[in-house]
């Protein structure tokens, strides 16, 4: 029996390797947000707890009468100076991430592309291989009926008496 061979093989491999790439292009680039996103959300829990921290040491406890305290200027302009820089960090973050994001969704366009265009490659693949099985069912299915009208014959003829007569063909001489 004929083996199904596919003209085009060579192509629909090379269109699975090129998705299969996009993947992980694609991937990658979803790494990369994520990474951002993480360390925006770490800088800006360390933003909240500075903050925190700062506005612990300036205001007084609740419970306490509140007496004036001296307030250390020093401090205070460490701290703000603190959350000035986390706020540029975030802000830096917050760029970054647009950027990655806008990559992560080109790469996510091409992942589709590239799928559609192995796609098409598979399709025409199947649709191959369906004619090619459709073909070796029709053949079988015409050498069945040779074998099946081959053997009718040979039982007809078994069926048949011997005829002694001259004239007919199928005599015995």
């Amino acid at each position: 029996m004929p083996r199904f061979r596919f003209k085009l093989q060579s192509v629909l491999e090379m269109r699975e390797r090129a998705e299969q790439a996009q993947q992980a292009r694609f991937a990658a680039a979803n790494a990369a947000v994520l990474a951002i996103r993480q360390r925006a959300e770490r800088i800006a829990g360390e933003l909240r707890e500075g903050r925190d921290t700062l506005r612990s040491r300036l205001m007084p406890a609740e419970g306490r009468a509140a007496a004036p305290s001296p307030v250390n200027m020093a401090e205070v302009r460490a701290g703000s100076a603190a959350a000035l820089h986390g706020t540029l960090r975030l802000q830096r973050a917050a760029i970054e991430m647009a950027g990655a994001s806008v990559k992560a969704e080109a790469a996510r366009a091409d992942l589709l592309k590239a799928g559609i265009r192995r796609k098409a490659v598979q399709s025409l693949r199947d649709r191959a291989l369906a004619r090619f099985r459709a073909e070796q069912a029709r053949r079988e299915a015409l050498e069945q009926d040779d074998q099946n009208i081959m053997r009718a014959r040979l039982r007809s003829q078994a069926d048949q008496p011997l005829s002694t007569d001259a004239n007919d063909p199928g005599a015995l001489a």
